[in-house]
């Protein structure tokens, strides 16, 4: 008969958060599977410092979804500066670079089933996200550049 400690459940926790883990991590891969012409999957996730009275836990922020040529210098745009993805004003300084790092994205709205589907699902998993990319990051996955994650500061 085996003996039970503290030791081996804390081992069997810790093993099952890795599988957990890894197949989280296998399913989100998924999405690139599922809907073949999205080439990007974008959010912020942050723990608040305060919450009006409830508790402060990770939160995912405004989920993006992309079609398009995704590059590497609209990757690092999007990890830094996740509201890169709004609509800029035509007299933004940062407008001819916007809208050369756009010129071949879509960025999927709410009216979309792709962009509910996939939001739906990345806000069902958001403990596990927490576990994976940790709290206060910025997270772009993508179909061809892999995963980018950043640190984020949600300004409160």
């Amino acid at each position: 008969m085996t003996e039970v400690t503290i030791k081996s459940i804390m081992d069997d926790i810790t093993k099952l958060r890795e599988e957990m883990k890894i197949k989280t991590t296998e399913g989100i891969s998924k999405i690139f599977e599922i809907y073949p012409e999205v080439s990007a999957v974008a959010w912020c996730q942050y723990t608040p410092g305060f919450n009006d009275g409830d508790a402060c836990t990770n939160t995912v922020g405004e989920i993006y979804v992309l079609k398009g040529n995704v590059t590497p210098g609209l990757i690092d745009e999007i990890s830094s500066n996740p509201y890169f993805l709004e609509e800029y004003d035509e007299d933004d300084e940062d407008e001819e670079e916007h809208q050369s790092l756009m010129k071949d994205i879509t960025v999927l709205q709410y009216e979309d089933e792709e962009y509910n589907k996939i939001s739906k699902f990345i806000n069902s998993i958001e403990d596990e996200l927490e576990t994976i990319y940790g709290t206060n990051s910025s997270i772009v996955l993508t179909r061809d550049h892999g995963t980018v994650i950043e640190e984020y500061d949600c300004g409160y």
